[in-house]
């Protein structure tokens, strides 16, 4: 009997993990041995959704390989609604279609509830039902190893009802609560007297061990009475996002009980929308307020001293003992919405967290001004993944990062991985000339030193380029500052940009990116591909597909 490598578990493991579902289908319909090794892999997670004729033959294979199934997926409301499936290896179950009646909600939480080996669950229903509330208290209680809750509901739920659900579930790893939505109007005593069995309830609830919180809530008033009194109950938690704020004072609250260190293990910070604010105090004094110390071989008569330096220092104090006393903090930080962005949150951000930071997103800020973006990539070291919008305007001399001293100024982060970045030219910098490479105006000028820069990036992997000038040509862009990108494996340039590319351009890429497999993009030499399907110049594509047959474009 002649042995597989794919009846060996491990080896298989190690190779199905790189396999799409696709690719998974098309491995059962090689042969009966192809399907015996890769029918249980592809049935570990099935998607249920309304496609005509398919939920019938999905329902078919679920009932058959019922015991490989680990997650699944139900987009249409109908998919189970005449079949009871026992699932007894089933760990995550999503359920989010469009719209589902009060009895598809309870036959579904119904059905949950025979699943008691589910780990994962995310829902979308309504809790304005009292019926409802109810059955899904009682669902959760029925999952014994459930450790992360994933809800959506686009009704106003009650305060209660979400003081309840969060106290029952104090003891998973990962809540995520997206409650908004509209509903009727309260009596003012209705109100009242809402709010006051509210307070009363926050004051008695324990604390959890929660960490990652994700929350929405659907009023205003709701974060004074639930999320400003959570935080204060969630001392394990790590990851903390904030999909959305209705008033600016809450984040100051939010940063008043931080500076408590009540949640002294946080480390991960999403910003989402709501609220608009006046200056960008509030972000600052979210970083200062996360910042942490971390010592070793310190005693403690000396901490408040050194302490006292290292507010002086960047990140790191040693003394003469031979203590060290580090600031520590953020790992990464995202931004979803517009907020004030300016000089007191970079010289926080970099002054308390760059020995930490690797993941920071201000992409929603659509305009980072370039001296900002400067201060961030020349003073975090640690940097993984970058994703920004610069904003190329001019610079008076007498501003905290002049133009000589920004183009003498050498970026920090070269461990960077993964680089979204969106280059936008003011007016009073291009002066509505059309500018090349190299010939000496301030637009030049400003570009030929960030892709000097950018080519020292020498790890980049995954690179995602937008402007509206063509960048990357030989002739007039900046290409030729960019041959150490030895390790770049993707380039995207589809969103509003431009591209000119011919022979010349592609063999310098295949010469010189030894590691591009991937190359994506919507314009080519005026020829707009999503719109007339415009492909590759001849000579150009041939030349990247024959070079590198494996590369798709």
């Amino acid at each position: 009997m002649n042995l597989s490598i794919f009846d060996i578990q491990l080896l298989k493991d190690e190779v199905t993990q790189y396999l799409s579902q696709d690719d998974l289908t098309r491995c059962v319909l090689v042969s009966k041995d192809w399907f015996g090794w890769f029918a249980p892999v592809l049935w570990r997670n099935v998607q249920i959704d309304g496609a005509f004729g398919f939920v019938e033959k999905r329902l078919a294979g679920l009932k058959r390989h019922s015991d490989n199934v680990q997650t699944l997926i139900i987009l249409e409301k109908q998919a189970t609604m005449h079949q009871h499936i026992p699932l007894h290896n089933l760990k995550s179950f999503i359920f989010y279609p469009d719209l589902a009646s009060s009895f598809e909600e309870s036959y579904f939480l119904q059905y949950i509830q025979t699943i008691p080996s589910l780990q994962t669950l995310t829902l979308t229903i309504s809790l304005a039902r009292t019926w409802t509330q109810t059955q899904l208290f009682e669902t959760l209680e029925r999952l014994p190893r459930l450790k992360e809750l994933n809800l959506t509901c686009y009704q106003i739920t009650h305060p209660i009802v979400i003081q309840q659900l969060i106290q029952r579930c104090r003891q998973y790893d990962i809540l995520r609560l997206s409650l908004g939505g509209g509903g009727g109007l309260l009596l003012d005593t209705q109100q009242a007297n809402l709010e006051a069995q509210a307070k009363a309830f926050m004051e008695y609830m324990q604390e959890n061990q929660i960490r990652e919180l994700s929350i929405r809530l659907p009023l205003p008033h709701h974060e004074d009475l639930i999320l400003i009194p959570l935080l204060k109950r969630c001392p394990m938690l790590e990851r903390l996002d904030l999909q959305w704020l209705h008033h600016k004072e809450s984040l100051q609250h939010i940063v008043g009980i931080l500076e408590t260190r009540r949640c002294s293990h946080l480390r991960h910070v999403r910003i989402g929308g709501g609220t608009v604010w006046n200056s960008d105090d509030p972000i600052a004094g979210l970083f200062r307020a996360l910042r942490r110390f971390e010592h070793t071989k310190a005693n403690s008569h000396n901490i408040n001293e050194m302490k006292s330096r290292l507010q002086a220092t960047a990140n790191e104090y040693h003394d003469e003992a031979g203590s060290t006393l580090a600031s520590v903090g953020l790992k990464s930080f995202i931004v979803d919405a517009t907020v004030p962005f300016g000089h007191e949150c970079v010289l926080a951000l970099t002054q308390y967290h760059a020995l930490t930071l690797t993941v920071l997103d201000l992409m929603s800020l659509r305009q980072l001004p370039v001296q900002f973006f400067v201060g961030l990539v020349s003073s975090l070291p640690k940097l993984r993944s970058l994703m920004v919008a610069v904003w190329i305007k001019f610079i008076a001399d007498d501003e905290l990062l002049g133009p000589e001293s920004m183009f003498m100024t050498s970026w920090a982060c070269l461990e960077l991985r993964y680089l979204e970045l969106g280059i936008v030219m003011s007016p009073e910098v291009t002066s509505g000339n059309t500018h090349q490479s190299g010939d000496g105006s301030l637009a030049d000028q400003h570009l030929s030193y960030i892709f000097s820069q950018l080519g020292r990036l020498e790890g980049l992997k995954d690179w995602k380029l937008a402007s509206s000038i063509n960048l990357l040509t030989l002739e007039k862009g900046y290409l030729r500052w960019l041959p150490r990108l030895k390790q770049l494996r993707s380039l995207d340039l589809r969103r509003y940009s431009f591209l000119e590319i011919g022979a010349a351009e592609a063999r310098w890429m295949i010469d010189n990116w030894t590691s591009l497999v991937h190359l994506d993009f919507n314009y080519l030499k005026g020829v707009h591909r999503g719109l007339e399907g415009g492909p590759l110049p001849e000579d150009a594509s041939q030349l990247l597909l024959t070079r590198r047959p494996w590369m798709t474009i």
